[in-house]
């Protein structure tokens, strides 16, 4: 899992009404924020948005989002991030280091573990996550209960994690000790990561028509696979090896293939397997039938080990 930091995005940082949601997304975004009103889903995508900030966490998985607890910056002198073996750790870490940025307080992120036989795990997993973060503070602590760890925190911390998980630490603290969210000294962040999604990344529509002449496109395309469209529906595709063989007056239907692309709302990951699979090639974009953009594969784009 790759993630862009926070401050270096171009998109804004969307958030909907709640306590705590306008002043946590101006802290996040460099870049702006922008209220959802309306619908959701179609927020996300116009403005190719890749963090959301809500009152509470929802179905909605398109993007990666951050909810404040008892949220007031006037409180906070410190981040502390609490990490552990979950996809959503490295997004904590990150939020904790935007905000102890923008607040100008000290941030770090902590591993608990219950006893001697963790340790060297949570060692192991923090140390991982400092490669990713090396301007972010680090400890292990040993915490047999989440109690015990907030109990641990500075005065005026604020308290970043991850949404429920497989962890023995989010077990309990979403669990039985949900309430525990409360008594972090400053209020919480709570987030849950996304996988990046193709709308985020693409990039404009690139495309010939299906009577175009084999001759116009190979001098004005440089792409080795384009898109065939006809009235805005993706009708084929065509190869640049295919229109050098024919003659330059032929038109392009005559050699087009099926029509293959990635869709709007696909991982990065779904759309890297397919261009790989076409030979690292640009890929249509479409939603529904309707071509929108086009995905170009990146090697460093593709997913990393989870911390």
């Amino acid at each position: 899992m790759r993630i862009t930091p926070l401050a270096a995005t171009t998109p804004p940082v969307l958030w909907t009404r709640g306590s705590g949601c306008a002043e946590l997304a101006e802290l996040l975004a460099e870049a702006g924020s922008v209220r959802v009103q309306g619908d959701l889903r179609e927020a996300c995508i116009a403005n190719r948005a890749q963090v959301l900030v809500a009152r509470k966490l929802s179905s909605l998985d398109l993007v990666s989002t951050v909810v404040p607890v008892d949220f007031d910056p006037a409180r906070i002198s410190r981040v502390t991030a609490a990490v552990a073996g979950g996809p959503h750790s490295p997004l904590a870490a990150q939020v904790a280091f935007r905000l102890g940025e923008a607040l100008g307080v000290e941030a770090e992120m902590v591993c608990a573990f219950r006893d001697d036989t963790g340790r060297e795990r949570a060692v192991s997993l923090i140390e991982k996550l400092y490669r990713r973060f090396p301007g972010l503070a680090y400890r292990v602590v040993e915490a047999p209960n989440p109690g015990s760890l907030i109990e641990q925190l500075a005065e005026g911390s604020l308290l970043v994690l991850g949404a429920p998980g497989g962890n023995w630490f989010q077990r309990n603290l979403f669990g039985p000790g949900a309430r525990l969210r409360q008594k972090a000294p400053s209020g919480a962040v709570v987030v849950r990561w996304a996988a990046p999604r193709v709308f985020q990344v693409m990039e404009d529509p690139r495309f010939v028509g299906p009577m175009r002449q084999a001759g116009d496109v190979l001098a004005v395309h440089p792409d080795e696979l384009m898109a065939v469209v006809d009235r805005g529906r993706l009708i084929g595709v065509v190869r640049r090896a295919r229109l050098v063989d024919v003659p330059a007056t032929a038109q392009v239907s005559t050699f087009m293939e099926p029509p293959v692309a990635t869709g709007l709302l696909d991982t990065v990951e779904q759309a890297e397997r397919l261009a790989r699979q076409l030979g690292g090639v640009p890929v249509p974009v479409v939603d529904g039938e309707v071509l929108v953009g086009t995905f170009v594969s990146r090697s460093d784009a593709l997913p990393e080990d989870r911390a």
